[in-house]
């Protein structure tokens, strides 16, 4: 039976326990068996009904030998089936339900034995209105004639004193937002925009981006955001592709910006101009079916595709979650999603269109738990949707920290993938009013479609959570490949209509007629889409009933005509707006209660931390790059709850490939490669090459064959080829948002193929990193000394294997990490390893080499070579209070490859000398270092915080000695009177000098992983001194900060630099400084200086002081994902430096 075939996965069974043998998974998939002798059954006679049910007592008492089985028996002129099956895995209705589907079909194949087999019904008439109409009735007769900034503008009437939007310190009022709004819209009026307009907003997360879109839909046009932190390639992408000729910006967002050929509205320098404007509503000049906003998801063509959706479906949707949600005017809405993605739209129509107010979360904060649930206290947060990875880093919070969200009303979750004991979980954090909510939609059907809720869920742990059912005027429908609907429990595509539906893809016309297809249950619509040239064949239809060859006597085409107009004429919902289906590409099955269960995809497109992302898009971009020959691209979960994208790449080498092609040298070259010997044995294992693109033709030999390699060290160049990983990591960067970026980049030398010539997906490697050393990549260790670092390594990163030239901080770690390596090595090795050897060896190899040479551990020298190659003068690291330049790992990694970078450390970290007590001191101490790679100017120098002051210190003893400089760049540094303000008002600050810095060295421990270590100054006011630094090491080893490998002795040297570094920066006078500084600084400052953005330079520097403000706090600009933006202003200002030294 088709139905029994697609109900389960063999593989699902097996993982059961029930299936015995191969024998039962064939005869599982059989299910048939014909028996010719009768079975003895007393009393059983065949009645005049042509097909009966009933149960067989007989076979229960025997018990069933298969899983499931059908039998069929004759009986006199009659056929019996006799069903057995296990009880554990099936239940008496599924097999009811089977056995009617059975009925139907042979009822079917009598009456229509010309029909084709996709097209016999399997569903009763019963069934078939169950699933067409009943499941579907959702029909809420909303008014129809309002545009969403109606919505809003009734809330302003009802509302106008309360607070609209909050974000940090700021916040502003319904009437407020409503008068910036109508003043933007005349203005935007005024340069031609009206309805159908598509008008680009690209801006940071602030109240002006609500400015934005309302000023934008009350001028009649359609919003289109831009998320800033995009990629520029991508910004400029999708500008061409939209037609945008408006864009609204800010200062801010335009360096993120190409060139706009347009026009550029900025928000905030042209505020003054646009607040001539009337307050007063505009006439509404916008229909519901005007164009609201576009939103552009990814593409698997390689170009991401704009989604048009208008009004009504915008306003449908809001009306259906206020129906569904009980949205009151009394609630506060957390809003977390990025400005691009849809659910953006969601959190701020829900939100305003309810007279409620809208909370704008910093980005930070999704990553920091304990600020994120700080901020829905004191907003007093009942709303929010989260996805699953930010969640599930709060839940954890909450339960280390003993908190609940019992204040919540609706946490709604938008995940594909929610496992039973998770939602289980989640609700033991929740009230006992707070609705828990798993929603599902996609961007073509206006953000959501259906939600599940059920406090009291009793479902299996394996099952996934269910997506539920549709919302108010939702249609969702799952078919077959013909569109044919399928029976409960069987796998189909998940089909999604009624009023939510795009209008299409902008520009995209063949892609909207082959996603957007007729809905083949509405009467009449019988013609929809050519797959290809191949028709759809529609379900029959009572029309066609004069066509068929059956009987006067009233035989049915498998239904009653009569019940098919019923099913029908149970359609309330509009044939306008119900004659188009989404195809979703999701696979999904309807459960026995009419929830939906999602069971992945059908195609290419994949869902991560909540963005849907399509594979073939990244697929596409990697297959433009020279370097890459063929490429996949999959999302590997080897950890549980950790979805991540890989690609696996076989390189296109160019450089021979070009060689093969020249006439003169091609057959010299194909005949090298062909004929290449054996390449170096590195641990046992023979490093193989990657074949040429000459080579093409022997990629399919047989298994068994042997490939032939190069020969010698010498030739390792060969291998070394496959490293490509940083060229593609680069090029991705420039097109893709963070959120598609793969995190692992595989080379091979040839992609897997299964027997249909499919790429085989299963037998793709683990990445490097968790694989088993059969990547080309990697080199075992040769000898006791890299064995022995190798399981170091190994333990500290959890990582297994590692190869000897693996980058310690490319595969996970970080400076906290830093610190447990090199005490590892000590307590196992008895070797002495500093921070500043392991970041100028930072591989097995490098580091064996570096001990091998009898180098001094302990060097004098604070210079690190970071990055010692390049074309351009070197830039200069000045470290933090912390004395080592690990803060600016993440920094490094986006400042490109043509700059030499050197780092400076503290002198005492290693305890060689004790450390400097004076910033003079220390700057002196470095300035010595610099002069001995660049011994005259222009000097390009940066400080993080203190490291700020001490790079000020170093320019002002330059300028002292004759020497001049390029860039002074100072991130979050305040001058020295604001630096010692804040110190003063920091809490803990009356302590002991012991208690209050170790609070601090604590915070800068932890800053670099995003985490907080903890850490109460009343518990360390208890404690005798040597025991302070042993309890902060235990609140970081709590927090996973630290391993339990660390011991007190390996901190204590570390913290005395700390605490001197500091305090010589507190106590630094500094003087007038006479040349230009630059000033990256976080949005978010602790204190206000009444609006001096300068952070108190302005009194002491006297020549130009260029700011900077990247949003975030003081150290989150310097990590992921805001340290990319830090990089590409601080290159931009490197390179004007650079240019005015050539023109001047």
């Amino acid at each position: 039976m088709r139905e029994l075939g697609e109900l389960r996965e063999l593989g699902e069974l097996r993982e059961l326990g029930k299936l015995r043998e191969l024998g039962e998974l064939r005869e599982l998939g059989k299910l048939g068996e014909l028996r010719e002798k009768n079975w003895e059954r007393p009393g059983l006679l065949a009645g005049d009904k042509a097909l009966s049910m009933e149960p067989y007592l007989a076979v229960h008492e025997q018990g069933s030998v298969f899983d499931v089985s059908l039998a069929i028996e004759e009986l006199g002129t009659s056929l019996h089936c006799i069903w057995e099956y296990s009880a554990d895995l099936f239940d008496a209705n599924t097999i009811r339900r089977w056995a009617r589907h059975l009925e139907c079909l042979l009822e079917s194949i009598v009456t229509n034995p010309e029909q084709r087999v996709a097209f016999l019904p399997l569903l009763t008439a019963e069934e078939r209105h169950q699933l067409l109409v009943s499941w579907n009735h959702t029909q809420i007769d909303y008014p129809q004639a309002q545009c969403i900034h109606q919505l809003f503008a009734e809330q302003v009437e009802r509302r106008s004193d309360k607070v609209a939007v909050v974000f940090g310190d700021e916040q502003i009022t319904y009437e407020e937002l409503n008068a910036k709004a109508n003043q933007l819209a005349y203005h935007l009026q005024s340069l031609g925009v009206g309805p159908e307009e598509i008008v680009g907003i690209c801006i940071e997360r602030s109240l002006e981006m609500l400015v934005g879109l309302l000023g934008i839909l009350k001028a009649g046009g359609a919003y289109l955001p831009l998320d800033p932190s995009y990629p520029r390639d991508r910004l400029v992408y999708l500008l061409e592709d939209s037609g945008v000729t408006l864009l609204l910006a800010s200062e801010k967002s335009i360096v993120r910006l190409p060139e706009s050929k347009g026009r550029v509205v900025f928000l905030d320098q042209d505020w003054p101009i646009i607040a001539q404007n009337s307050t007063e509503n505009l006439t509404l000049c916008t229909k519901p079916a005007s164009l609201a906003y576009v939103i552009y998801t990814s593409g698997s063509t390689g170009k991401p595709k704009g989604v048009e959706i208008e009004h009504k479906s915008l306003v449908n949707a809001y009306r259906s979650w206020e129906q569904a949600y009980q949205l009151s005017s009394q609630s506060s809405h957390l809003q977390m999603a990025s400005f691009s993605f849809d659910v953006f739209t969601g959190d701020w129509v829900r939100a305003l269109c309810s007279g409620a107010k809208l909370v704008l979360c910093p980005r930070d904060f999704l990553l920091e738990p304990e600020k994120l649930y700080q901020l829905m206290l004191q907003e007093q947060v009942d709303y929010a949707e989260f996805v699953p990875p930010v969640i599930r880093n709060l839940i954890d919070y909450l339960e280390n920290t003993e908190q609940n969200l019992d204040f919540m009303k609706v946490l709604a979750i938008g995940s594909d993938s929610w496992s039973v004991p998770e939602y289980q979980r989640f609700r033991q954090f929740c009230g006992s009013g707070t609705r828990l909510v798993n929603s599902y939609g996609v961007s073509e059907a206006t953000i959501d479609s259906c939600y599940f809720e059920n406090a009291n869920i009793q479902r299996s742990f394996e099952s996934p959570l269910p997506i539920g059912q549709p919302f108010a005027n939702a249609l969702l429908y799952i078919l077959d490949a013909h569109l044919q609907p399928v029976p409960i429990g069987v796998p189909g595509e998940l089909h999604i209509g009624g009023m939510g539906l795009a209008r299409g893809y902008l520009n995209r016309p063949e892609l909207s007629a082959k996603k957007f297809i007729a809905n083949p249950f509405i009467p009449n619509s019988v013609e929809y889409l050519h797959f290809g040239g191949n028709k759809a064949e529609p379900t029959p239809s009572p029309s066609q009933e004069g066509n068929r060859k059956q009987k006067a006597e009233g035989k049915k085409e498998g239904y009653k005509v009569e019940e098919y107009d019923k099913c029908l004429a149970g359609f309330d919902i509009s044939q306008k707006e119900g004659e188009r289906l989404y195809k979703t590409g999701d696979k999904a099955r309807y459960l026995p209660d009419g929830n939906i269960e999602l069971l992945g995809r059908i195609d290419n497109q994949v869902k991560i931390r909540g963005f849907r992302i399509e594979l073939g898009e990244i697929e596409a971009l990697l297959a433009n790059h020279p370097e890459v020959w063929q490429t996949t691209v999959i999302v590997r979960e080897d950890q549980p709850n950790n979805k991540r994208l890989v690609a696996y790449v076989v390189p296109n080498h160019k450089n021979w490939s070009d060689f093969a092609n020249n006439p003169l040298y091609g057959k010299q070259v194909q005949k090298l490669i062909s004929s290449s010997v054996e390449y170096l044995q590195f641990g046992g294992k023979k490093a193989e090459p990657t074949p040429s693109p000459s080579q093409e033709g022997n990629r399919r030999q047989k298994a068994g064959r042997k490939k032939e390699s190069c020969k010698g060290e010498g030739n390792y160049n060969c291998l070394s080829e496959l490293d490509i990983t940083a060229k593609l990591r680069a090029f991705l960067r420039e097109k893709l948002p963070d959120y598609m970026m793969p995190s692992a980049f595989v080379m091979l030398d040839s992609l897997p193929l299964n027997p249909n010539g499919k790429i085989d997906q299963r037998a793709l490697p683990v990445p490097k990193g968790t694989n088993n050393g059969s990547d080309a990549n990697f080199i075992a260790p040769r000898d006791t000394l890299e064995w022995q670092l190798t399981q170091i390594w190994s333990d500290v990163l959890e990582v297994s294997p590692v190869g000897i030239r693996d980058n310690f901080f490319d595969i996970g770690g970080h400076s906290l990490l830093a610190i447990a390596l090199i005490a590892q090595v000590q307590q196992q090795l008895g070797k002495n390893l500093s921070l500043a050897a392991l970041l100028q060896n930072p591989t097995i190899e490098r580091l064996a080499i570096f001990w091998r040479s009898g180098k001094d551990y302990k060097s004098t020298s604070p210079l690190v070579k970071i990055q010692p190659d390049g074309d351009l003068p070197p830039l200069f690291l000045i470290p933090p209070s912390s004395g080592t330049v690990l803060f600016y790992l993440d920094l490094v990694r986006h400042l490109g490859n043509e700059q030499p970078i050197y780092g400076l450390q503290a002198p005492g970290l290693n305890g060689e000398r004790s450390p400097f007590t004076t910033l003079k001191e220390l700057a002196t101490h470095h300035l010595k270092a610099i002069k001995t790679i660049q011994p005259c100017g222009p000097y390009y120098l940066l400080g993080f915080c203190v490291g700020g002051h001490l790079a000020l210190e170093i320019a002002q003893q330059l300028h002292q000695q004759g020497d001049t400089l390029a860039l002074l760049a100072l991130i979050e540094a305040s001058a020295p009177e604001h630096h010692r303000l804040l110190i003063d008002i920091t809490p803990g600050r009356m302590l002991s000098p012991d208690i209050f810095y170790l609070r601090l060295f604590a915070e800068e421990m932890s800053a670099p992983r995003g985490k907080e270590v903890p850490v109460s100054c009343e518990e360390l006011q208890q404690l005798m001194p040597e025991e302070r630094l042993a309890y902060v090491l235990e609140q970081a080893k709590m927090f996973e900060l630290l391993p339990e490998e660390v011991r007190v002795e390996d901190l204590e040297n570390l913290f005395k630099v700390f605490q001197a570094t500091a305090m010589a920066s507190y106590n630094y006078e500094g003087r007038p400084y006479l040349g230009n500084i630059v000033l990256f600084n976080a949005s978010q400052q602790p204190i206000d200086l009444g609006g001096d953005r300068t952070l108190g330079w302005r009194d002491f520097v006297a020549g130009e002081i260029e700011i900077h403000e990247i949003s975030g706090e003081h150290f989150s600009i310097i990590r992921e994902p805001q340290v990319r933006i830090l990089a590409e202003r601080l290159m931009h200002c490197r390179d004007r430096a650079l240019a005015e030294l050539v023109t001047s």
